[in-house]
């Protein structure tokens, strides 16, 4: 059986193709739609979806008419016929219902589809119809298998209530930089909010900063501005009382923009007055031009990382920040400017103590000694400062479902002359290395004890027979945080889709921005 929470895509390897914001009510004008492959070889005949939509006195005609697909190839589909869905309607507020659909396919399918109405040109008013109308959202999928007996509907699929669990966000997490805003949370923009709790909105000129544009990727997305009116700006506040942002630990500002040829704006830091008074106005604030860090030059949507030294922002105490703004937009396209990964970059991070050798090769067999990978009685504690630590390795195996032991090997005894306690520790506590999955390496994040000092690693009791498990990069790292490869310029691209997922070329959010 599959279970699927659309806030939490990440967590889910099945989506091969995610056309749009499932959470955020937004869609393309046309060939909306979204595709699953089952994993794991999976073929399922009944399914259970729960959508949100809003109430027929509030919508466009037809606008609520999803249709339902499936296939075994992904190349010829069969649309579900109306005998083979049936729903139940709950009234969630006075916008917006839950419909609870539950859908019959006539034979086991591989692949399944929903797609979207196109949204009608309205060619007198030169605008979308549905262009203030917010589609149909699937917040919940479920697929069952009804010659293996199972079933969909809201009891077997959530067995607990849990239609609503916390989300979980894919951006990572560096040791060596602070998120402000990776525009991911849907949930976040109603709410005009960041991640660090406070405001994150525009003027009021900006219209629709509510579109949120999904990544071609699994889990993020990147907010959409027009920035097309005179005095428009997009704020990022960094403090949610009259205590200041301290960044003084951080070198650069980080973010990432995507626009076409002769796009430029300036980009402000602003402090507050002094220490404990960024509640209010009148700090020191200064700006650079982007022009000077990235040069946009293409006809088609192109996207920058662009890294800003705090030094450039002369007389700034990066101590007291208050805000950061952009503004002053020169967009002679016209078209949607994207935003996405606002951070701040470049902190000092202490560096993993790595094992030596530093990677293995370990083999299902009743025979060979396994290899230790030594630490030389390492000190977590002292190296990362009392902060929490952990092993740390990326595991790649040569067949699907293999599972195996990793032996941490500690002592409390300077020198670790003895005492040696062995901590043993199953790879299924993290991942099961399914049959879609198998062939991507798995980073380990193994939390070691605070008050000990770290011997060595192995991994043993590899299974099933025949299996080889490579362990790669093998370290002792900060529990909480990954090491970027480059501190200042960290890697936020989202994962590729599974294996068999296919990408669409970008398309911007329709309608065009308004001019002026």
């Amino acid at each position: 059986m599959l279970s699927v929470d659309h806030r939490n895509p990440e967590t889910h390897h099945d989506i091969t193709r995610y056309k749009r914001d499932f959470a955020d009510g937004t869609k393309f004008e046309k060939n909306t739609y979204i595709t699953w492959r089952f994993p794991n070889g999976q073929r399922n005949d009944r399914l259970f979806i729960v959508v949100n939509e809003m109430r027929p006195q509030l919508l466009i005609p037809r606008q609520n008419n999803l249709t339902y697909s499936w296939s075994n190839d992904a190349r010829s589909w069969n649309t579900v016929p109306a005998s083979g869905i049936s729903s139940t309607l709950e009234t969630l507020n006075d916008e917006w219902n839950r419909r609870n659909v539950s859908i019959s396919l006539p034979r086991l399918a591989r692949f399944f589809r929903v797609n979207w109405p196109d949204c009608e040109w309205d060619t007198q008013a030169q605008r979308a119809t549905c262009r203030y109308y917010y589609s149909p959202t699937i917040n919940h999928f479920c697929a069952a298998n009804s010659w293996a007996l199972e079933r969909a509907n809201v009891r077997t699929c959530y067995p607990r209530g849990e239609l609503n669990p916390a989300p979980v966000n894919p951006t990572p997490k560096y040791c060596s930089a602070q998120m402000i805003n990776d525009y991911w949370d849907f949930r976040l923009n109603g709410n005009a909010q960041n991640l660090l709790g406070a405001y994150s909105s525009a003027d009021g000129s900006m219209s629709r900063v509510q579109l949120h544009y999904p990544k071609q990727g699994l889990g993020q997305g990147m907010r959409a501005l027009n920035v097309n009116r005179p005095d428009a700006y997009w704020v990022e506040s960094l403090q949610t009382t009259n205590v200041c942002h301290d960044a003084s630990r951080f070198t650069h500002l980080h973010l990432e923009i995507q626009a076409r040829a002769g796009f430029s704006a300036n980009v402000e830091l602003e402090a507050g007055p002094g220490a404990g008074r960024c509640n209010e106005r009148g700090g020191p604030r200064a700006q650079v031009n982007l022009a000077s860090y990235a040069q946009f030059t293409s006809s088609e949507p192109t996207k920058q990382k662009i890294v800003i030294p705090l030094s450039d922002f002369a007389g700034v105490d990066p101590r007291h920040l208050r805000s950061i703004v952009i503004n002053n937009f020169v967009n002679p396209s016209h078209g949607w400017v994207y935003l996405d990964n606002v951070a701040f970059t470049g902190a000092a991070s202490p560096a993993p103590i790595r094992a030596t050798p530093n990677q293995a090769t370990y083999r299902f067999s009743l025979l060979a000694p396994n290899r230790r990978l030594d630490f030389g009685c390492a000190n977590p504690a002292a190296h990362f400062n009392n902060t929490p630590a952990a092993l740390k390795f990326s595991a790649t195996v040569s067949t699907p479902d293999t599972h195996f032991d990793i032996v941490l090997r500690t002592s409390a005894a300077p020198g670790c002359a003895r005492g040696v306690r062995e901590t043993v520790v199953s790879s299924r506590d993290f991942t099961r290395f399914a049959e879609d999955d198998a062939e991507a390496p798995f980073e380990f994040v193994v939390p070691v004890p605070a008050d000990r000092h770290i011997v060595s690693m192995e991994v043993e009791d590899i299974w099933p027979l025949g299996a080889s498990v490579v362990v790669r990069d093998v370290r002792l790292g900060l529990a909480g945080c990954v090491e970027a490869a480059d501190a200042v310029r960290p890697k936020y691209t989202p994962k590729a889709y599974p294996v068999g997922g296919v990408q669409r070329a970008f398309t911007d959010i329709f309608p065009a921005p308004v001019v002026g």
